[in-house]
């Protein structure tokens, strides 16, 4: 991004009976996160916990700093 940041963003997350339909996690900031690129993410957004974990077509495609979350 323009700010020199990375962004996470799942769009399927906002598919029916997912936890961020209908739109509550799209692009919404969070207030905590625990973790690293290595192991996953809890994160806390719109007052939900949420947990990520990069696959290996991820980490084959993208360094390290690319999957760092901002």
């Amino acid at each position: 991004m323009d700010d020199g940041r990375y962004y996470l963003v799942d769009v399927t997350n906002c598919d029916n009976g997912s936890i961020g339909y209908p739109y509550t996690l799209f692009l919404a900031g969070y207030s905590g996160v625990i973790g690293s690129v290595d192991t996953g993410f809890y994160i806390t957004c719109s007052g939900r916990n949420v947990s990520f974990k990069y696959d290996e077509s991820h980490i084959i495609f993208y360094s390290k700093a690319e999957r760092s979350i901002s």
